[in-house]
């Protein structure tokens, strides 16, 4: 049997982010089984591999999984990622100070690079939120904290005997500082640009109460969609079994397949089962049928 390993792991993401992202085969819950089938066939393509359509999907499992973590990790506070040695490092804090209270899984990504990281990035891109502290090979990006307040920076006035693009000259007024274009009634208002920080503070702001509002949203429909929980399951589970094995079951398991997730319960554990385990679970279903 063939290991993975990330020279094998790279030829499928590389196919999987030229299916997505320049083909379009990219479905509301993962990839079209046309994507699939062309990443398995360059994955078996490489000498002395032989993986099935179970073992490849059951792999991106495993791999989004871990780019996951190791995302939420290098975007935690005073956390990052250094590019050119593709590993989380500590920005602001320090190891012991970050592990405080995290899972096993995490510590064993102390020091340990991750080389796949940056496909991954491309490739999930869109299923997991915008990140501030990816950290280039020659530099470090850490938080910025910024308030409310807005912060404009005039543009600097043009010095003596300079020219407008038309060539004609402009008069300049002497101040205790420096020379400036002298005020015109007939001119516009000088240009005021916002810096950086004015820029960051009202993006963030704005993202802020996004977030607040989509929370308020998910709260309300928790509340007042209760009674649609289980359809919205057996909806979601339909999708996955259509994008995951709609390649590796004929029409006659598909459809018993439905049948078994038409029941909420039965929705409820298929979409909490991951990779091999999953599609185990969902054949013993379809012979028990």
């Amino acid at each position: 049997m063939t290991i993975w390993n990330d020279e094998l792991d790279a030829v499928w993401i590389n196919e999987m982010i030229h299916q997505a992202n320049v083909l379009g085969k990219r479905s509301n819950s993962g990839f079209k089984k046309e994507a699939w089938a062309t990443a398995l066939s360059k994955l078996n393509a490489v000498p002395d591999s032989a993986f099935t359509m179970l073992q490849l999907k059951s792999r991106n499992t495993t791999i989004k999984e871990r780019f996951s973590l190791l995302w939420r990790m290098a975007n935690a506070s005073g956390m990052g990622w250094e590019r050119s040695r593709a590993l989380v490092v500590c920005v602001s804090t320090t190891w012991d100070a970050f592990l405080v209270g995290k899972s096993k899984d995490m510590a064993r990504w102390k020091n340990k690079p991750f080389p796949l990281y940056d496909l991954c990035e491309v490739l999930y891109k869109g299923t997991l939120a915008k990140g501030t502290h990816a950290q280039s090979s020659t530099s470090m990006t850490t938080t910025v904290s910024v308030d409310d307040a807005e912060i404009e920076d005039v543009e600097r006035g043009l010095p003596s005997d300079h020219s407008d693009d038309d060539g004609n000259n402009i008069s300049t007024c002497d101040t205790a500082s420096s020379k400036r274009p002298c005020p015109d009634s007939d001119s516009p208002p000088r240009r005021v640009r916002r810096s950086a920080a004015s820029m960051m503070a009202n993006e963030l702001k704005a993202q802020s109460e996004s977030i607040s509002k989509e929370l308020a949203m998910f709260a309300t429909a928790l509340q007042g969609n209760s009674d649609n929980s289980g359809s919205t399951d057996v909806e979601a589970a339909l999708d996955i079994l259509q994008d995951e094995f709609d390649s590796t079951l004929d029409e006659n398991e598909m459809l018993k397949a439905i049948d078994v997730l038409a029941t909420e319960v039965k929705a409820k554990v298929f979409m909490r089962l991951r990779g091999t385990l999953r599609a185990a679970w969902l054949h013993r279903q379809i012979v028990m049928d």
